[in-house]
């Protein structure tokens, strides 16, 4: 590791990590003397060797700093190189996103339309499908027509809406 001779994450200039692991990403660190080896192990369906070069990258900078600044707080270390920080804060902080006006009740509709025999609830062993809950819906709505509780046109979305409410209710 540059500056510091008793730090050593590269050997042969090269890092010093295993492809295979049984734990998604594992660090070694050995004393051999006063020197200080670092070995990785990692998952490769998580990671791959880009990845785990960025790490390495990473924590040597890292660790670089917090010997230069000892006496600093871990915290407000600052080890980032500035094009990074740049990327982080811009490209992959771009959240932007077209957002859907579609209200709950009409992704439920669109369910019942193209996956009515899907399973919509499932609790205890029970389910129903998508057509059976709106079925379900359009009982409770005609009955609440029928004895006057409301006379709104869009009687469906008024239901829907409380038993959607209810269930998340009942979620949390």
């Amino acid at each position: 590791m540059n500056g510091h001779p008793n730090i050593h994450i590269f050997r042969n200039g090269q890092p010093d990590f295993r492809k295979t692991s049984q734990y998604d990403l594992i660090f070694f660190f050995t004393e051999d003397k006063d020197e200080l080896y670092l070995r990785i192990e990692y998952n490769t369906d998580l990671f791959d060797k880009v990845n785990i070069k960025s790490i390495l990258k990473h924590f040597e900078s890292f660790i670089s700093i917090a010997i230069d600044k000892s006496s600093q707080s871990i915290a407000k270390l600052d080890y980032l190189p500035e094009e990074e920080k740049e990327q982080l804060l811009t490209e992959f902080n771009s959240t932007y996103a077209e957002l859907d006006s579609r209200t709950i009740v009409d992704r439920f509709e669109e369910q019942v339309k193209n996956n009515p025999e899907l399973t919509a609830l499932y609790h205890n062993n029970t389910s129903i499908t998508y057509k059976e809950f709106y079925d379900r819906i359009l009982v409770v709505a005609n009955k609440l027509l029928e004895l006057g509780i409301v006379q709104n046109d869009d009687i469906i979305n008024q239901v829907s809406h409380q038993c959607f409410n209810n269930i998340t209710i009942l979620q949390i």
